[in-house]
């Protein structure tokens, strides 16, 4: 059983399809994706919690498959809402492995859009990343939502999201999870 004490929302219950949300530590050093459910207490971005279940291995990241979350007593004492994390700016050479592991962790980047499909469409800041398929840059899923977004139409954007590995065809790679429309701006 992994026992997570005091873990900040960066993607709460609600956002996402399946139940998962997103949690991280307060360092920034590590985050993890959590498979939720209807009948756990329901989060929000920026609330602390505690969570534990079991680690699942099986797909292609680490999800940890809750048994219990709770509220933990915020700043005030209270189980009010924190501040939530704010994204960390990087390139898309970091959110495609390039370095540390940066699976779960909530950032913000900026580069030139790349339209690609329904599922997904790439960031381009020049780093060299890849979509796996051919596509330059770091894809960012519109379609993992419960409302499914909608792609830039500009030629720039700036995108704020949970990296996450998915294999699009062309083998697992990163992608950005973006929270809400409000997460990509042109």
């Amino acid at each position: 059983i992994i026992d997570l004490p005091r873990a900040i929302v960066t993607v709460g219950n609600g956002v996402l399809k399946n139940y998962i949300i997103y949690v991280e530590d307060a360092s920034r050093a590590k985050a993890i994706a959590v498979q939720s459910s209807q009948l756990l207490t329901q989060v929000s971005e920026g609330q602390v919690v505690r969570i534990t279940g079991k680690l699942d291995k099986t797909g292609v990241q680490p999800v940890l498959k809750a048994t219990t979350i709770s509220l933990v007593g915020g700043s005030d004492g209270a189980f009010a809402q924190d501040t939530p994390l704010a994204p960390v700016a990087t390139t898309s050479k970091s959110i495609a492995g390039v370095g540390l592991d940066a699976t779960a962790l909530l950032f913000k980047f900026y580069g030139k859009v790349t339209p690609v499909n329904d599922e997904y469409f790439c960031i381009d800041d020049g780093s060299g990343a890849t979509d796996g398929m051919g596509n330059a840059g770091v894809p960012v899923l519109i379609n993992e939502q419960l409302t499914p977004l909608t792609p830039p139409t500009g030629n720039q954007a700036t995108v704020t999201g949970v990296v996450a590995k998915k294999d699009l065809g062309g083998g697992v790679v990163s992608v950005i999870i973006p929270r809400s429309q409000d997460d990509i701006t042109e």
